[in-house]
């Protein structure tokens, strides 16, 4: 298959294909922001000792897995 022939067929099958792979593709990048996020406050951790770090890596965590979340939601309900 084409990119033509891709591309024909997503505008042919509706706007609501079209809204679903922009959703999914914009939940992807979210995802790989959070990863960054995580990533980037284990690296401030082992640099930075305070009392609050746990939390501070506990609520980066939490929005990785929140991430994950709305990428299964995004597939499979939307």
């Amino acid at each position: 298959m084409t990119i033509e022939q891709i591309v024909a067929f997503l505008v042919s099958s509706g706007p609501y294909l079209l809204i679903k792979i922009f959703a999914i593709i914009s939940v992807l990048l979210h995802l790989a922001f959070s990863l960054c996020i995580v990533r980037q406050t284990k690296l401030m951790i082992t640099m930075i000792e305070a009392r609050v770090s746990s939390v501070i890596y506990l609520v980066a965590v939490i929005h990785l897995l929140y991430s994950i979340f709305v990428l299964i939601w995004a597939i499979f309900i939307l």
